[in-house]
């Protein structure tokens, strides 16, 4: 340790938290596989090694094991810590003798135990990749460089292509995160989707012991009513009052310039904080972390159908397919009465339902279709609206805007507007191209859907009035539309119930040229989406009311539309 030099190690609380994970899969039977995103000086790379010492020592014999650094001192200094144990190893468990293997100085051999312990970088993998390998520790991922000739998810594959796959193997990658878009995010990222075969594991600095300071008893009440937005977001998060004076006075002590960023990324409270670029987030962290607060899995997962995909009857008979794999999220069903709090018997209410299509492209690794639906009854209750619905796929973009109208007709004949900057027109030939005209696919649903967002023009020349279905993105309207989401995070006035959009939030910055937009390998669909229909329900419609059934009359539409 820094303070007493070598004493027995016991895990500390912050690694009991990492422990627990590793153990419960190794005594599963199951390989352990575990992607650590590291905090500043609590273990963690510690914790990792000591537990591969005691697998050779203790629970098998003749398992190799492997240390891959960014560098090769790095991996070397790793590996000290088994070169200190065999020095220090209590005679009554006998001896560690850590002899080079064959010669070669970056492998041991531990010939009690009949294995080996090799050390490699990044940069120098090749004299690894001969051996079978059961125990793996591969450090500062977020380091590891891709070039022209190699890449890091090639690297890490070869690395892992010697891997034995079974009870009692284990693979740790860990790193101080360096940045997005690397390799070691994208693997963050898809482990958290469920796409990877490894578990997420963070320690944020608050779950460390060291980094605590006493508030006096006398300081106490006037130290919690000082708190700012953020230091807030820590107490929910489950930081300490101890805690959070730590942070603030560590906070203070860094230089001016960039503190903020500096201090998330050397003691990130959550993971996303400590995949910050450096870029300016536009969406300051504890406003994210306050709209994760009210994030759920949705109560069901599935598509809608109709008659049919396009046209009036893609309209009509609209129904709701279950299906695990479903583009769709609800967390609403239309009509709900909140849990009892509405009164709906012998009522309808009117501009009560909103939905925002944010048009994408057909293809995977293109920006997404999303179209999010929010409720605005809780403005009758005196609350902000409510996500209750969002659409996200790849499609061809016609049919994709016949999907957001038979969302939102399903949405009790839902306000529908479409960013229509992408907007395609179809040509004679009945493929689409880009929109030089007015006829696009808002156009064909505009005959058998009438509740849509447009404009109104005035024309130069003859000065009559004009409608212009769909909204406009200019850098005017997204600055509003970011900046009324910006502020309905930040006041509560919006519930959010989506983990990506949340994402999204975290890692949409403004660039360099004062633009604002996602870091580079992500997307910002959701928050674009979920932005304009936030403007929507909060700043055009007209307030939700209740109408008694009897006096109710329904829109004409032509040719007849949706059955709810």
């Amino acid at each position: 340790t820094k303070r007493s030099g070598v004493v027995p190690f016991v895990p500390r609380p912050a690694q009991r938290l990492l422990l627990r994970t590793l153990l419960d899969q190794y005594w599963a039977g199951d390989p352990v596989r575990v992607l650590l995103v590291k905090a500043r000086q609590w273990g963690g790379s510690t914790l990792v090694q000591l537990l591969i010492a005691w697998i050779q020592q203790f629970q098998r014999k003749g398992w190799n094991a492997m240390i891959v650094g960014d560098v090769q001192q790095q991996a070397a200094h790793i590996r000290g810590m088994d070169t200190t144990l065999a020095r220090q190893y209590p005679s009554e468990f006998g001896q560690i003798a850590m002899r080079p293997y064959e010669g070669m100085q970056n492998v041991r051999w531990l010939e009690e135990r009949g294995c080996i312990l090799g050390i490699g970088s990044a940069e120098r993998p090749n004299s690894l990749r001969s051996f079978t390998t059961h125990l793996l520790h591969l450090s500062e991922v977020g380091l590891w460089k891709s070039t022209q000739e190699k890449s890091a998810e090639d690297l890490v594959q070869a690395l892992e292509g010697g891997l034995v796959d079974g009870a009692g193997t284990m693979c740790v990658k860990e790193s101080t995160a360096k940045g997005t878009g690397n390799y070691f995010h994208r693997e963050y990222e898809s482990n958290k989707k469920g796409e990877g075969g490894y578990e997420n594991v963070f320690v944020g600095w608050w779950q460390i012991e060291d980094y605590t300071l006493p508030v006096p008893d006398a300081e106490f009440g006037a130290f919690v009513r000082s708190w700012s937005e953020y230091e807030r977001s820590l107490w929910d998060l489950g930081a300490t009052v101890e805690g959070i004076r730590w942070y603030r006075k560590k906070h203070r002590s860094l230089p001016a310039e960039g503190r903020d960023m500096r201090m998330r990324e050397e003691y990130p409270s959550t993971a996303e904080e400590a995949f910050q670029a450096s870029g300016r987030p536009v969406f300051p962290p504890e406003y994210v972390a306050r709209a994760r607060l009210s994030v759920r899995e949705p109560i069901r997962r599935g598509h809608l159908v109709a008659d049919s995909l396009k046209g009036e009857g893609a309209l009509t008979n609209i129904r709701f397919v279950d299906d695990p794999e479903g583009a769709l999220m609800v967390w609403r069903m239309p009509g709900d009465d909140l849990g009892g709090m509405l009164d709906l018997d012998g009522f309808r209410m009117i501009n009560r339902y909103c939905g925002f299509l944010d048009l994408g492209a057909r293809w995977h690794g293109g920006d997404w279709h999303v179209g999010p639906i929010l409720d605005r009854a809780r403005i009758l209750l005196g609350d902000g609206p409510e996500k209750v619905a969002q659409w996200r796929t790849h499609l061809d973009q016609d049919v994709a805007g016949w999907e957001m109208a038979r969302l939102c007709a399903w949405y009790e004949n839902a306000l529908m507007a479409v960013e229509k900057n992408s907007l395609k027109r179809r040509q004679a030939d009945g493929t689409l191209a880009p929109a030089s005209g007015y006829l696009t696919v808002l156009d064909e649903i505009r005959e058998y859907y009438d509740n849509l967002f447009y404009t109104v023009d005035v024309d130069a020349t003859t000065q009559e009035k004009v409608q212009k279905l769909g909204f406009a993105t200019t850098a005017a309207s997204k600055q509003m539309i970011i900046d009324g989401l910006t502020a309905a995070s930040r006041d509560g006035t919006y519930t959010e119930r989506d983990a990506v959009t949340c994402d999204e939030m975290a890692y949409y910055e403004v660039k360099a040229d004062g633009t604002m937009g996602a870091r580079e390998g992500q997307h910002d669909d959701c928050v674009m989406s979920t932005a304009g229909v936030n403007w929507l329900a909060s700043s055009y419609m007209d307030a939700p009311k209740l109408i008694g059934i009897s006096s109710f009359k329904p829109r004409n539409k032509p040719g007849g539309a949706a059955s709810f």
